[in-house]
């Protein structure tokens, strides 16, 4: 659905989508979305020239909500894989005010690397970083906050418990 001008969906090669929907809100907004990606019960909203990527070979599995907005970045790198009821959120989509009427909860970018496993009802907050090989555990809270690579990170607020990991999609 398109609510604006200029905005720009790229599907790669070999991409599958089902059941999903990518929602334009405002001008200038574009939805990057890689070869190879396998998207299943995706939601995305954009809006106000923000950006979506989703690199090669990452697959969505369940009912996944991207909220991108503000101008804002949400990139999720390559050979990622999502669990059901993932929630990302660039912004809180309403103002909080301090006493003088100035607004304190501006938005923020959300950055995922390569090969990063998202379980399921886990959330992404505005500003959250994760780098690359990590697993963020089910029902696990991510703020505004940058996390290494190599980790499993878990809990409300997520936080690292265990280092030195790497992850599979086979089991062994």
């Amino acid at each position: 659905m398109n609510h604006g001008d200029n905005n720009f969906l790229f599907l790669g090669k070999g991409c599958r989508i089902y059941n999903s929907k990518i929602q334009f809100f405002g001008n200038n907004n574009s939805v990057m979305i890689e070869n190879d990606c396998v998207l299943q019960n995706v939601d995305i909203w954009i809006s106000d020239g923000s950006v979506i990527e989703i690199g090669h070979n990452t697959h969505f599995t369940g009912t996944i909500h991207i909220a991108c907005i503000e101008g804002k970045k949400v990139h999720i790198g390559e050979r990622c894989l999502f669990s059901n009821q993932v929630t990302l959120r660039t912004g809180d989509s309403h103002s909080i005010l301090d006493q003088n009427g100035h607004r304190v909860n501006q938005a923020e970018d959300i950055w995922i690397g390569d090969h990063v496993w998202i379980r399921q009802q886990a959330t992404l907050l505005k500003g959250a970083r994760i780098e690359n090989d990590c697993v963020i555990g089910t029902k696990a809270l991510v703020t505004g906050k940058k996390f290494r690579s190599n980790v499993i990170l878990a809990g409300i607020p997520a936080k690292v418990i265990k280092e030195d990991i790497s992850w599979d999609h086979r089991l062994f």
